[in-house]
């Protein structure tokens, strides 16, 4: 019986993950969306994308809860303001509007199934 009751939760539970990256489109310098040098500090001159697989039934809210980007006093940066603004905003294009945290990422435009996303501080 305990078989077919994880057979049972293991489909009931699983969700297909969908690939998301997240990039940022330049004047901002997030170490996190730049390789290291050999001494560990970030190389301005080399960028990465940062790559989450989430759930496809989620939103633009849960990636940002996934996103972590460190300070430099080593505490990291929250996904959202006390007032309840958001302290990262996101956008399919570098100057395309920013997607509000309730957009399901089902709906946005895939490349070869990879959701590409920009990344933008407010005040960084």
């Amino acid at each position: 019986m305990d078989y077919l009751k994880s057979i049972y939760n293991y489909f009931l539970l699983y969700e297909e993950q969908i690939i998301v990256e997240i990039r940022h489109g330049g004047n901002q310098m997030i170490d996190e969306f730049y390789m290291k040098k050999e001494n560990g500090r970030p190389d301005y001159n080399k960028g990465k994308t940062m790559t989450l697989h989430i759930g496809k039934s989620k939103t633009i809210l849960d990636v940002k809860k996934e996103i972590k980007i460190q300070r430099t006093d080593g505490t990291y940066l929250s996904h959202m303001v006390q007032d309840g603004r958001s302290n990262i905003n996101l956008r399919e294009e570098i100057f395309g509007p920013t997607l509000k945290n309730t957009c399901p990422l089902k709906i946005l435009k895939k490349e070869n199934e990879v959701i590409k996303l920009y990344i933008q501080i407010p005040g960084w």
